[in-house]
Parts: C-alpha cells; sequence; structure tokens
C-alpha cells in the first residue's frame, strides 16, 4: 500500500481528466456499477464539528473517506474540513493506497457543480455567475464552473469582505470582470447562475431576492442535517430540482425542508431527478424534461465521486 500525499494529488488532477472521471462514475452510478450507503455522521459535543463516513465502490475500486468538518475551526484560523482516503481493489479487497484528500474532496464537488449546472441550463455561456461565500470550496467551484461555462462577469459576496477580496485576487480569466460585492442583492443581481457555498444554519436566500428568471441556483453549503441556505419561498417556486443522490439529499442537503406538513400543505409542483440520469439523458430529453425557470441542484457530495477520482490519482502514481 502507498501513501498519497496532497502535493501529489494537485499535480495529478486537472480540470478535464476530473470531469471526464466524474461524468463517467456516475454512467456507472446509473448502471449499477457504482454504489454506495449515504454518509454517516458523527457528531461532536461542539456545535457544527462532526465526522462523516463515506464508503463507496465503483467498477474497479472500493474505498471509504473519512472527513472531520469543524466549522469551530474557522475561530482558529484552521482549516474547517480534513480528509482522507482508504482505497482498495474492489475484486481482492487489497488495500492500494492512503490517499490525503482535501484536494479531491474540493475538485470532485466543483467538477460535479459544473456537470450538473450545464446540463440542467444547456447553456455554453452565461454573462454572470455569482457566489456567495468566499471559503474552501469557492476558487474551484469558480475554475470548474468558468471551465465548463465561461461568463463575462463573476460577482462575489462574503460577510467577511477580506475574504472575498483576497479570493477576487486569486481569479484571473481574460475578458473576464470580478466583482466584490458588500451586500448579497447587489452580487446576485442580473445573476445566471448563483453558488451558495456557506456553512449557514439559518435561510439567507430569499425569492424576492432573486433575478428575473431563468435563475439556476446551486445549493452547495447544505450538507449536514441543520445547514440551510435557501428559504421555503425559493423551494416552493422552484420549477426543476436535481438532487446529486435523492436518498442523502432529502437528509442531509437543502432538500431536508422540503418534507413535511409545511411544504406538502402548500402542494408545490415542480419536477425532481436524480443527477445520475440527467447526466446520461439526451440534450432532446433534457430541453423536453427540464423546465427552466428556476432550478436547483442539491449537491452534498457523494464517496462515488471520490473514489473515481481516488481511482485516477492511484493509476497515476502506482
Amino acid at each position: 500500500m502507498i501513501t498519497i500525499t496532497e502535493k501529489d494529488v494537485e499535480e495529478i488532477l486537472h480540470p478535464k481528466l476530473v470531469l471526464d472521471s466524474i461524468q463517467d462514475v456516475f454512467k456507472q452510478y446509473a448502471k449499477g456499477l457504482a454504489a454506495m450507503p449515504c454518509k454517516v455522521y458523527l457528531e461532536m459535543n461542539t456545535p457544527g464539528d462532526d465526522y462523516r463516513a463515506m464508503p463507496a465502490y465503483t467498477k474497479n475500486v472500493a474505498g471509504i473517506k473519512w472527513i472531520a468538518d469543524y466549522g469551530s475551526n474557522a475561530k482558529r484560523n484552521k482549516p474547517t474540513t480534513d480528509a482522507l482516503i482508504i482505497l482498495n481493489n474492489k475484486h481482492t479487497g487489497q488495500p492500494l493506497a492512503l490517499i490525503q484528500a482535501n484536494y479531491i474532496t474540493k475538485a470532485r464537488t466543483a467538477a460535479t457543480t459544473a456537470l450538473a449546472t450545464k446540463a440542467i441550463i444547456q447553456e455554453d455561456e452565461v454573462v454572470k455567475m455569482s457566489f456567495i461565500g468566499c471559503g474552501a470550496q469557492t476558487l474551484e467551484h469558480i475554475l470548474y464552473l468558468q471551465h465548463t461555462i465561461p461568463s463575462l462577469v463573476i460577482s462575489l459576496f462574503d460577510l467577511n469582505l477580506k475574504k472575498a477580496f483576497e479570493m477576487a485576487n486569486k481569479i484571473r480569466f481574460p475578458g473576464v470582470d470580478v466583482i466584490v460585492e458588500r451586500s448579497l442583492n447587489e452580487c446576485i443581481q442580473d445573476s445566471r447562475i448563483i453558488t451558495t457555498l456557506t456553512p449557514a444554519r439559518r435561510a439567507y436566500l430569499t425569492y424576492n431576492m432573486l433575478p428575473d428568471e431563468p435563475v439556476h441556483i446551486n445549493a452547495v453549503g447544505a450538507d449536514a442535517v441543520g445547514k440551510r441556505e435557501l428559504s421555503d419561498d425559493i423551494n416552493f417556486n422552484c420549477s426543476t430540482l436535481v438532487y446529486d443522490d435523492k436518498e442523502q439529499a432529502t437528509h442531509s442537503g437543502e432538500s431536508q425542508y422540503r418534507i413535511g406538513p409545511t411544504f406538502l400543505n402548500r402542494n408545490a409542483h415542480f419536477e425532481d431527478y436524480e443527477l445520475k440520469n440527467v447526466l446520461n439523458w439526451s440534450k432532446e430529453t433534457r430541453k423536453e424534461k427540464i423546465k427552466k425557470n428556476l432550478t436547483i441542484y442539491d449537491s452534498t457530495g457523494l464517496a462515488i465521486e471520490d473514489m473515481a477520482l481516488a481511482e485516477v490519482v492511484w493509476t497515476s502514481i502506482k
């Protein structure tokens, strides 16, 4: 068994390789060649801190990601997440590698968001996309979305303006304006794509704040029970919802708030699909099925994505 460092991982993974690998593993998922249970959470006594066990297998490998998510580390000026992957040969059970997986987590989440967004909105480029929250996941989301659906304007907002300006200084795309806004409303004004990347536990984005339709929201921050970024009225007015995985999203994603009498009594109607199906539809099927008034991608992060990139890294370095 070999040990693979973060430096090794970052040197190997690049956008096209990551996007191709994620696309392929969702094909495997749709065919039953990849599988996973929902994340298992180990809650700590300190609010917002937990560990997550994420096992999965793909066509060739099996493994588990063990990730600490410590929101309290923000006060200590330390990274909020730390991840390791144990990778095994699926057919023999032989341990293959121990992989530092912080960059894998960033890259696979961002790449899946980019693939989902392109499949849902079915556009090759947009005028403006907005990013709410400028933490560890944001830079990769900007890079992968720009790689997949180029925009002319990137708008950033964070309650900590210093973090937003630091993020803006890292972004360099020829012909693209990068703007730091001082309010949430200004950030999302006239935006075609809004990506939420905060650890919020109370909804802050409401329907009356949104630009004129069509608008697409990538809800990325809510990845555990109790986390939330979108208000009920956004959920009520959604025309199409795509889950990365429905069972996991309704347990710990933004969709945990779509169940129960408050939502059901409103008789809200929306189309909902799983990403493994949407990514494998033809363009004609997407046009037929996806209502683009207000679309939402509910991202919780899947273990199959981690294993797909872990296999790529191991294959490149073994």
